[in-house]
């Protein structure tokens, strides 16, 4: 080995940095607070997008919430008994709740299917049902008008 192991290479010129204070600190001071902004700015986005994602869900739960009542008022339609079609139109009468211009319009409609559902039949498991679907009913339309 030779006692020279850089010889035969030509030295590289480094430029020299200019370490000057007044210079750099502004440009540092700029720096950090960009990077603070960009981070205020990330923690927005997380926190809209959890939001989001938590409005979401319980849109979700709300759905499967409301349409539960769906599969229990199917069979009562599918039945073939002469309150078939009462029983139908008091469905349709629950749904005419969503179209109320107010809060009591509402409350009334829903009062007075209560009332004819228990006129209708002595089958409690019939006047339930139509008391849940109605109670749906009324309370989409409550929520949505909040």
């Amino acid at each position: 080995m030779s006692e020279k192991p850089f010889e035969g290479i030509k030295s590289i010129e480094v430029p020299k940095i200019k370490l000057d204070l007044p210079y750099i600190e502004p440009r540092v001071q700029s720096t950090i607070i960009s990077i603070k902004e960009i981070e205020k700015a990330f923690k927005k986005k997380q926190e809209k997008e959890e939001e989001y994602k938590k409005d979401l869900l319980q849109t979700l739960k709300n759905i499967e919430a409301n349409t539960v009542g769906l599969s229990e008022i199917v069979p009562l339609l599918s039945k073939s008994n002469e309150s078939q079609e009462k029983i139908a139109e008091l469905l349709k009468e629950s749904l005419d709740i969503a179209a109320s211009k107010s809060k009591e319009e509402a409350e009334n409609k829903w009062r007075a299917i209560m009332n004819k559902a228990n006129q209708l039949t002595t089958d409690v498991e019939t006047i339930q049902k139509i008391h849940g679907f109605a109670n749906t009913i009324l309370s989409l339309f409550q929520n949505l008008s909040n």
